[in-house]
């Protein structure tokens, strides 16, 4: 673990005869070892794959989107019922009925609102996107926008005050903006410069909510908006361009970070913001093996997860500053071409949609495994600490974490 990443520590006799570290962390985990008081322990990453939901989607899982609080997994897929939802008790995820009116089409992609009161679905027929109020665990179908997209629905985000709806789609404008007004979408005016693209295929708004990326199939790859009320105006391109066709775009939940998941080495392109300069990063250490087709930003801005077309499906970037370190795969892998995934922006959950069964799978991340006596592992640890209480493998104890 950098030391730049942790706090300034000192330590504090303040009580007689004990002594603390100013600045420590007192967290619950789960141990992977036994430990006696005062064991010096040690946390790691770990991606620990969720119990397949009760019932599966039928086919391919185009795009999915988890809700913020990581309750709610929706996957969009060919075929009926289109779109099923999922709700989580514990880590098990349930399916719910479906909702009273299915999307008229094989679903392309979904989103979930940051509030998780909406939910849209891509459609590749018309009307190309369908809207869901979420009242409870029923999900209600609203009327569609007065205009609608001009082609089927590839991509789709709200942005982060539930305001704005943008979907991506394969016919000119290729980008479809909407405002939110209660239940009501009412469609902007056009971007003021298209995207130079046959198909644009996702679309993502920095958390701010003042910039809009859409990755589409020709160059530049990616066309990046600035708002200015309802206004959205193209920016200069970045100063190097994805060399290929992008599929997947986000932004991390500071704004300062865009991703770009795209066709052709490296398959992850990564940009810093600075004002409205977005500026290429040097590509991280290990690169996805194939064509990246959808990324996402955890919660906090530390892990990038990349979904792509060959073994292991999904790869996952730790950042540490602005460089972007490869981990270990998860110990289970999805199946097939990872087309969509997602992380929950306030919950320890990452769900990954993709070819071949079971078309969705779903990670908890961050289990919080302490492990003794294994100082020669300590700078991959997320955090340091040591142990307040005895306690055996399986058993939850408090520690005090001094490096987090």
């Amino acid at each position: 673990m950098p030391i730049a990443n942790s706090i300034p520590h000192q330590i504090v006799n303040d009580v007689p005869g004990t002594i603390r570290i100013d600045g420590e962390v007192e967290k619950t985990v789960t141990l992977d070892d036994d430990v006696f008081t005062g064991s010096l322990v040690a946390g790691y990453l770990n991606f620990e794959k969720m119990t397949n939901p009760n019932t599966l989607p039928p086919s391919t899982g185009n795009g999915c989107s988890i809700t913020s609080d990581g309750c709610y997994v929706a996957v969009a897929f060919l075929g009926m019922p289109n779109v099923m939802i999922y709700k989580r008790n514990g880590d098990k995820f349930n399916k719910l009925n479906n909702p009273n009116i299915l999307p008229s089409g094989s679903g392309r992609s979904c989103a979930f609102s940051q509030s998780g009161i909406y939910l849209v679905v891509g459609i590749n027929s018309d009307p190309f996107i369908t809207i869901y109020k979420r009242n409870g665990d029923v999900f209600t179908k609203l009327n569609d926008p007065f205009l609608l997209p001009s082609g089927a629905g590839v991509g789709c985000a709200f942005s982060f005050d539930d305001n704005y709806l943008a979907i991506t789609h394969g016919a000119t404008p290729f980008i479809t903006i909407y405002k939110r007004s209660g239940d009501v979408f009412t469609k902007l005016n056009n971007p003021d410069i298209l995207p130079s693209a046959n198909n644009a295929y996702s679309c993502s708004f920095s958390r701010d909510g003042n910039y809009l990326a859409v990755a589409h199939d020709r160059t530049a790859f990616i066309t990046i908006y600035k708002r200015n009320g309802d206004e959205f105006t193209k920016l200069n391109n970045p100063d190097v361009l994805p060399p290929g066709g992008a599929r997947g775009c986000s932004f991390s939940p500071d704004s300062n970070y865009l991703a770009i998941a795209h066709f052709t080495t490296p398959f992850i392109t990564i940009y810093k913001r600075n004002g409205d300069v977005f500026t290429k990063l040097d590509n991280p250490d290990i690169l996805p093996p194939s064509n990246g087709y959808s990324c996402s930003f955890s919660r906090d801005g530390r892990y990038l997860a990349v979904g792509h077309g060959t073994t292991p499906f999904i790869t996952i970037y730790k950042r540490s500053g602005d460089v972007f370190t490869k981990l270990n795969n998860p110990d289970i892998l999805p199946t097939g071409t990872a087309n969509g995934c997602s992380f929950a922006l306030s919950n320890d959950y990452l769900a990954v949609g993709h070819a071949v069964t079971p078309y969705i799978t779903i990670y908890r991340y961050m289990k919080n495994l302490g492990i003794s006596n294994k100082i020669d592992q300590s700078l991959s640890a997320e955090y340091i600490g040591y142990a307040i209480e005895d306690g055996e493998v399986e058993q939850e104890i408090p520690i005090m974490t001094v490096l987090h």
